[in-house]
């Protein structure tokens, strides 16, 4: 079919695109200063209207500074009143798009009722191109009007007028009917099937396009071809080389003349540079790997020890034959850097067939299943936002080839995802060739098959910890290297964390709870099965009542702890705050007869449990119960272990603390439990289990020694292993290659003008180098207020700021500000390491604060304090050292190359 014909029997050979600019966000107070409409009629612009209205009050200096209407240009325009007839005879009948339709739809509502009558309602059929491009373009960094405009190539002149918004809205909406009409029927139709509860903008626009494509007969193919380019990688990695045999030397690698320089002498994959101390850095990493020792390397940036450690790990893994070298990293983006950039290189450099894999948690990872379920279930329980953000997923999994939802950029950004992921990615008891059989086990199956088969593993820092205290995830693996290893006392911290929640606790027994839509499904299965053995029947109502009664005494708990320390908090924050304690009698002291009936009860529940899983095994009941009432077991152990751990059983070793978080009117409240000094757990889990282990970072030592970072991942208590230290520098001249400025100003980084100072700077160097600009944070606090106070000053447009504001993952933050040449990125603790952008991808950095701990933070304070009862200086032993390395990473965001060069300020 021809587009004009798709429009036509969608409808749409005739809509408006309309948008408003208004003095504020809210309907009942604020008005309308602009108004713009444009009627497209087969796909071209046939009219338009549009005029500035004045609100009647004075417009507020920020909406002025975002939509440069002054009071004085609208001063001789028509008021609301006088507008509101011109807009509805404009508008008519035709079908109405807009982007982010809610907001437009809300004024456009309230002008109708305000004006035009109280019954007078707006019947237009409602297109909305934000949900659309969120879907169908699920893999920008973002989906604002500007960014999807530019995606298009539309120009972004006039940004934030009403008129030059609306004519991009009616291109981009056409755009996007294009791309959503190159889609088989089977996703627009579980796309259906996913609004089926709901009302929302575009739902009656995907049954049109479903029916379309029925009466067409393009059942397994789209109406038009696509064209959005969708690149998904793999995170398999299988290469079939010439050679047989390895080099038995570094040199041979990496030296002149060697199979590196012959590897990439086109030039496609990077420029050759021999480098002596890469081949030292090799040589001795393959004398770690063949003594089953311990070596700790640290390596100067740009010095290629990525590939340098990639080398023996390859050899020693196909030529020992006793398992995969794993390869932990403790940021994603070192993590996609190794696997889809370093180990092609190594291979087309080795060509000698090997195979890699790539993994991460299970949480990672969608399962089918569960969103089938979700999909179907009768219940009505995610609301019309989440289920419009299930549009991205399913558009998504049309082209995913890992699953991994981080890569679904359209769904993490959308404020309904965050409850609607707990209940589509993978879980325990998921994901297998049983319960998923109709999808193959989904993606994690397929992937630890083939991990079994692996030669490499690329792993994060987390799950490496996770599969040796917890084993089952990973192969057995007699080589691990661990790079980022700077960080591998904070992924310690993060693994032996113990959690009790409200909320976890309700999961954990959602499947038996009567409450919970979660248990109708097993509630019905074994009714099934209760016809052949009542007993099924009685247990299963015994669970549901102890599950209700760990709710209720739960509750109590939790509720209670709030009425105690609501009054700590600060409401105005979104950040979680903490309160230490070191006896729960502390915080409360009459809840004990409560925490006693809850662990009765999960005891009680463990044992009927253990009960009903006999029973389904004598009934042959099915593997997904059976593995549902595996989980369930595995649930509550989790429940009582974390109710013990941070209430019951104090340990002077562990530091605890009660953590609340304010979200729009909910109140998050936590337990938390934590190993003050995890170097024992690393030396049992880690040092002892695993033959040979290679740990590199770039900054490990603390002047010129190694003292500090051995001593906190507990190397230093006794081992029968050696520890090999050594020290290969940078090869790049930071004195040539860098001009460093230090910040004289007297506004403290904490002052209510810092952001003002920041905004001046980074507009300055905006206006005079037009450079990408990096700026680092040490609390999403202060980011965000920078951030907002350089927004509402209007001079630097929005699109060029990338922003750790929102949920928008670190790949999509870094997509965008790659592809803008003078963008400014703006982030925390995830952007100070583990980000790679060299020559003009970042040419100014800027360190917003000195990166010291908070002091008061639990964690912090317990381990100071060790050290201040030995008698030691706690600010010289470990702030200063924990700062000086975390300092050296940022920096280290600024040169990569031996070619870059750029402004580094502090």
């Amino acid at each position: 079919m021809k587009f004009s014909d798709v429009l036509g029997a969608l409808n749409l050979d005739t809509f408006i695109a309309f948008d408003f600019e208004t003095t504020g966000l809210n309907p009942s107070v604020d008005q309308i200063t602009e108004f713009a409409g444009v009627r497209f009629r087969s796909g071209e612009i046939d009219e338009t209207f549009s005029t500035l209205v004045n609100p009647g009050f004075p417009i507020p200096e920020k909406i002025i500074r975002i939509t440069g209407i002054t009071d004085e240009m609208v001063a001789d325009s028509p008021s609301p009143s006088e507008v509101t007839p011109q807009i509805a005879e404009f508008m008519g009948n035709d079908p109405i798009v807009a982007h982010n339709i809610p907001f437009d739809l809300s004024f456009l509502e309230s002008l109708y009722k305000s004006h035009l009558g109280e019954d007078r309602e707006v019947e237009n059929a409602l297109y909305d191109t934000l949900p659309l491009a969120r879907s169908f373009l699920f893999f920008l960094p973002n989906h604002q009007l500007g960014t999807v405009a530019e995606y298009f190539g539309y120009s972004r002149s006039g940004e934030h007028r009403a008129e030059a918004d609306t004519i991009n809205v009616g291109g981009i909406f056409q755009k996007l009917v294009e791309e959503v009409c190159s889609y088989p029927l089977p996703v627009i139709q579980k796309i259906v099937s996913s609004l089926k509860r709901v009302e929302v903008a575009n739902k009656q626009f995907y049954v049109a396009v479903a029916n379309l494509l029925v009466a067409e007969n393009h059942l397994d193919e789209g109406l038009l071809p696509s064209k959005v380019e969708k690149e998904m990688p793999s995170n398999i990695f299988k290469f079939k080389g010439s050679q047989k045999e390895l080099p038995k030397e570094a040199e041979m690698v990496f030296g002149e003349g060697g199979l590196l320089q012959k590897a990439i002498s086109d030039g496609s994959d990077g420029e050759f540079e021999v480098r002596a101390d890469q081949i030292s850095y090799a040589d001795k990493s393959w004398e770690i790997m063949g003594t089953k020792g311990i070596g700790v390397i640290e390596a100067g940036t740009g010095l290629g020890k990525s590939l340098a450690y990639l080398y023996p790990s390859i050899t020693y893994a196909l030529t020992n034959n006793d398992g995969p070298t794993v390869i932990a990293s403790f940021t994603k983006n070192l993590q996609d850097q190794l696997f889809y950039r370093e180990v092609p290189r190594i291979a087309k450099t080795l060509d000698v067939s090997f195979s890699a894999t790539m993994m991460k948690g299970r949480n990672n990872y969608i399962c089918k299943t569960r969103l089938d379920w979700l999909i179907a279930d009768n219940s009505g329980r995610i609301s019309p936002r989440e289920a419009e953000s299930l549009g991205p997923v399913i558009v998504w999994l049309h082209w995913t080839k890992t699953g991994d939802l981080t890569e679904c950029a359209g769904f993490r950004n959308n404020k309904g995802s965050g409850r609607v992921s707990s209940l589509i990615r993978s879980d325990q008891g998921f994901c297998n060739r049983k319960v998923c059989r109709n999808y193959n086990g989904c993606f994690i199956t397929p992937l630890r098959e083939a991990s079994q088969e692996a030669d490499l593993i690329v792993v994060n820092h987390s799950l490496l910890l996770s599969d040796l205290t917890m084993p089952g995830i990973l192969p057995s693996f007699p080589r691990v290297v661990i790079d980022e290893g700077h960080n591998l006392v904070n992924a310690a911290y993060n693994q032996f964390e113990v959690r009790f929640t409200r909320e976890r606790v309700r999961d954990n027994v959602s499947m038996v709870d009567p409450k919970s839509a979660r248990s109708l499904r097993l509630k019905n299965q074994i009714q099934t099965l209760g016809q052949v053995n009542s007993d099924l029947i009685n247990l299963f109502k015994t669970l549901q009542s102890s599950a209700k009664e760990i709710r209720k005494e739960t509750n109590i708990v939790f509720d209670s702890l709030t009425e105690e320390i609501d009054s700590m908090l600060d409401r105005s924050v979104s950040y979680a705050q903490k309160i230490r304690y070191f006896q729960f009698t502390e915080l409360l002291s009459d809840v004990g007869k409560n925490l006693k009936n809850l662990l009765s009860s999960v005891d009680e529940m463990i044992t009927n449990v253990v009960e009903i899983q006999k029973l389904l095994v004598e009934v042959k009941g099915s593997d997904e119960a059976i593995l549902n009432f595996e989980r369930l077991g595995e649930n509550l152990k989790e429940i009582k272990l974390s109710c013990r751990t941070t209430v019951v059983e104090p340990n002077e070793d562990w530091v605890y603390w009660v953590e609340g978080r304010y979200f729009n009117e909910d109140f998050y409240l936590a337990l938390v439990a934590v190993p003050i000094d995890p170097g024992v757990q690393l030396q049992k889990f880690l040092f002892e289990a695993v033959d040979s282990i290679l740990i590199t970072s770039a900054t490990l030592r603390v002047g010129d020694g190694f003292d500090y970072f051995l001593q906190r991942i507990g190397l230093h208590l006794d081992s029968d292993k050696t520890v090999n230290t050594s020290v290969f520098p940078s090869p790049f001249f930071y004195d040539d290659q860098c001009i460093y400025y230090q910040w004289v100003g007297e506004e403290l980084p904490n002052s209510i003008e810092f952001p003002k100072v920041v905004s001046d700077l980074l507009e300055y160097l905006q206006e005079n180098f037009q450079k990408r600009t990096m700026i680092l944070f040490t609390s999403r606090k202060s980011l965000i207020a920078c951030y907002e106070e350089l927004r509402s000053r209007g001079n630097i447009d929005t699109s060029r700021v990338f922003a750790q504001h929102q949920s928008s993952s670190r790949s999509s933050l870094l997509r965008g500000f790659r592809d803008k040449p003078d963008g400014i990125l703006m982030g925390t603790t995830a952007f100070w390491e583990g980000v790679d952008l060299p020559r003009s991808l970042l040419e100014i950095l800027i360190i917003a604060k000195l990166p010291f701990e908070v002091h008061t933070d639990p964690l912090v304070a317990s381990f100071n304090e060790r050290i201040s009862e030995a008698g030691r200086n706690a600010f010289m032993e470990r702030t200063v050292p924990e700062a000086a390395i975390r300092f050296r990473q940022g920096f280290g965001r600024l040169i990569r190359t031996s070619h870059d060069e750029g402004l580094f300020i502090n």
